[in-house]
């Protein structure tokens, strides 16, 4: 179902986090939105008071950016496409030069707007697809828009334009994971899946949980199952071999917590639609407002506070470190600190290994093994 990520922008990220490079940003356009999605990290209702960057302030942000080498530029909200001059912004930033990508829910993509992406197509365009039937968007996002934005993928698919679902499994729409998949499969669809919400910190306030959430067991399970269709069964067997070695966990709770392990605040950086930095959209801090300085300043000095950012000293040598994904974003939304241990991640990992063990562990082995 094609690749997530061509492997020169996994080089020049790489390259951009030794050498102190934006390579890529995100331009959060607005929270505004025309689903109200039980799970969303962004979206309020209340937005009225909101105040939105310009079209003239964002695309100065951007000339700052370009040359400070920002290379991959994603276009968010909310839903970007929302805004009343997405067309100019888009067309402006097209004409700078930046490979653009842009997040959706894939409702609003109108005649004009597929006018545009023939004049100017994008590198990809990312669908929230949130689900397998009208049913379940209007149980989950509060819209019955479903068979409408089935329509524009297969739209975009015709046009040669690249197209990434990204899919959030929660209680509201698991049962629809192999529907999703068979769609994905029959639409020649990148597919990228995740069972795991973070909880609704810049929404609502709220650390440490998420409404609509699946629990840590029911996620691992969605999680193998998303592997299941995915992978060869070959694949899956020596994922449990991998698993198989990770037993018994033990952890050193002296260990001393390791920094950032991805791309955030290193060689990419998120701006809110009301213009601060940070290093990714799912935290609050790290933050500086551009208001207050220029763009390659507010880059390094989110650089060094990216720099000293600790996750936890539990998770160092932890014997299921090299299959856990944790980041500092969820032990911030977790716990309210980033060296604070995330008992849901721990327990969603934990049961993800045991899943894969009791599914695909090759048939002698012991619990010994």
């Amino acid at each position: 179902m094609g690749e997530l990520e061509p492997k020169i922008s996994t080089y020049l990220h790489n390259k951009g986090a030794k050498m102190g490079i934006p390579v890529s940003g995100t331009f959060e356009l607005t929270r505004k939105c025309n689903f109200n999605c039980k799970m969303c990290y962004v979206h309020c209702t209340d937005t009225s008071k909101d105040r939105e960057l310009s079209a003239e302030e964002w695309l100065n942000i951007a000339r700052e950016a370009k040359k400070a080498g920002l290379l991959f530029l994603l276009l968010t909200g909310g839903e970007p496409l929302l805004r009343p001059d997405f067309e100019l912004l888009y067309t402006e930033l097209s004409k700078m030069g930046f490979m653009i990508s842009i997040n959706t829910n894939g409702s609003m993509i109108t005649p004009r707007i597929f006018r545009l992406f023939e004049d100017y197509p994008p590198a990809r365009v990312n669908i929230s697809l949130y689900g397998g039937s009208e049913e379940t968007y209007e149980s989950l996002c509060e819209s019955r828009n479903f068979k409408k934005v089935l329509e524009n993928i297969k739209k975009l698919k015709e046009m040669k334009i690249s197209v990434r679902l990204n899919c959030v499994f929660n209680r509201y729409n698991v049962a629809d994971t192999q529907e999703i998949y068979r769609f994905a499969k029959e639409n020649d669809l990148i597919i990228k899946p995740t069972s795991y919400m973070y909880p609704s910190l810049r929404a609502k306030g709220e650390t440490g949980d998420n409404e609509a959430r699946l629990s840590a067991v029911d996620a691992a399970k969605n999680t193998v199952l998303c592997r299941k269709l995915t992978f060869s069964e070959e694949q899956l067997r020596a994922k449990a071999k991998e698993m198989m070695s990770l037993y018994p966990p033990e952890c050193d709770p002296d260990a001393e917590g390791e920094g950032m392990r991805c791309r955030a605040g290193k060689s990419s950086f998120w701006l809110t639609y009301d213009g601060r930095m940070m290093p990714c959209g799912m935290m609050t801090e790290p933050c500086v407002s551009l208001e207050d300085m220029s763009f390659s300043d507010a880059w390094q000095l989110i650089r060094q506070k990216t720099a000293e950012i600790r996750l936890p000293s539990e998770c160092q040598q932890c014997s299921h470190k090299s299959v856990c994904n944790v980041c500092a974003a969820m032990c911030y939304t977790e716990t309210g600190r980033f060296d604070g241990k995330p008992d849901y991640i721990c327990d969603m990992v934990k049961a993800i290994a045991d899943e894969f063990v009791k599914q695909f562990g090759e048939v002698g082995e012991t619990d010994e093994s």
